[in-house]
């Protein structure tokens, strides 16, 4: 066609690409339960129902999120607010790096206050065990 091709061995997969960059393309593979896609608004993946992967990146909300195992792997989120960014391991209980690139705040974190640094307006600050 003169708006899209696409390629396909079904079940395995079915890919459809738009020649018009702003629609983008997809890639669905029902014997691996995985659905993969890109067009103007963001990207949108699933790997093995999301189970495996997960990826949801709004272009214009300005927010993204990544999810490796549920979480449990990687897990990373994006804001708007105040440019927030923040990535870990273990939905951020095993560890955790924030920032905040308006603000300038920084923290990381090992066992959510085993061992927290928090830098904000210049100033560090060291914490041990959850008391010091």
């Amino acid at each position: 066609s003169n708006s899209y091709s696409y390629s396909h061995l079904f079940p395995v997969y079915y890919y459809k690409n738009y020649h018009n960059p702003s629609r983008g393309w997809y890639v669905l593979s029902p014997i691996t339960l995985s659905y993969f896609s890109t067009d103007q608004y963001g990207d949108f993946d699933l790997g093995l129902l999301g189970l495996l992967y997960y990826r949801n990146n709004k272009i214009r909300q300005k927010t993204d999120v990544r999810r490796v195992l549920l979480g449990s792997l990687w897990n990373e989120v994006k804001r708007p607010e105040r440019g927030y960014h923040s990535r870990g391991s273990l939905w951020g209980l095993l560890w955790e790096y924030e920032t905040e690139s308006e603000t300038g705040f920084k923290k990381f974190s090992i066992l959510k206050g085993l061992y927290k640094r928090v830098t904000y307006k210049g100033k560090t600050r060291n914490r041990f065990f959850w008391i010091f």
